[in-house]
């Protein structure tokens, strides 16, 4: 069989320093799966076939007459991977002096990343859409015709709309956030609200639309 080694994290990485399994220390049997049983790590060897920076192939043979469980099988050495935790950190000293410090951590779930350069641009990149407050616009459309019909039903959160209206100074792209619904009975007059926000500034591809001789009934963002 073949094993894999793994950093503290239990992430994969390559080691150094690798040591051949040793009885009792690195592996144990037992009668029993949670090692409550009688020990027969005397019946147990492990030979190694091979090894490299990734992994080790080993063979495991049971000298005794029954069958028993293994219930502790490592290797042990040392990870070619730096442990030392660093942080990035992205600022802006204008955000800062309009609008006062705020400060965001844990970001991705918690998860530490293995690259900083990774990690700086990623700093960069929330900092980037984060700092400044997003604005937000409400617009209510009614079925006066079928095409603000297909609209209506075809729109859903996450859809990037363009919004023109000229006595508001409004012109410009946003992302639905929220949809509300409302028909009247007995006019059937059938009005949605969208709440739309500023898309975030980021690199796109264009999927269909109008003339670009796709499938797709609207034109479709994919954020990269």
């Amino acid at each position: 069989m073949r094993v894999e080694y793994t950093d503290s994290r239990k992430n994969p990485c390559m080691a150094v320093n690798v040591i051949d399994p040793a009885a009792t220390t690195d592996y144990t049997a037992n009668t029993q799966a949670d090692g409550l049983g009688v020990n027969k790590t005397t019946e147990m060897t492990v030979t190694v076939i091979s090894k490299d920076a990734k992994g080790m192939d080993m063979e495991i043979k049971n000298t005794g007459a029954a069958g028993w469980y293994v219930t502790l099988l490592k290797v042990r050495g040392d990870p070619a991977v730096l442990d030392d935790q660093a942080e990035s950190v992205a600022e802006d000293e204008q955000s800062i002096l309009t609008r006062g410090r705020i400060t965001l951590s844990n970001l991705g779930g918690g998860d530490l990343m293995d690259d900083a350069l990774d990690s700086q641009e990623f700093a960069t990149y929330i900092l980037q859409n984060a700092k400044d407050p997003h604005e937000l616009v409400g617009v209510t459309v009614r079925n006066g015709s079928q095409l603000d019909l297909l609209q209506i039903m075809g729109r859903q959160p996450t859809d990037r709309i363009a919004v023109s209206i000229a006595t508001q100074g409004i012109n410009s792209t946003y992302c639905i956030g929220a949809v509300a619904h409302r028909i009247n009975a007995e006019s059937k007059e059938h009005h949605v609200t969208w709440t739309l926000e500023e898309p975030l500034d980021q690199g796109i591809w264009v999927l269909g639309g109008e003339g670009v001789g796709s499938r797709f009934s609207y034109e479709t963002l994919v954020g990269v």
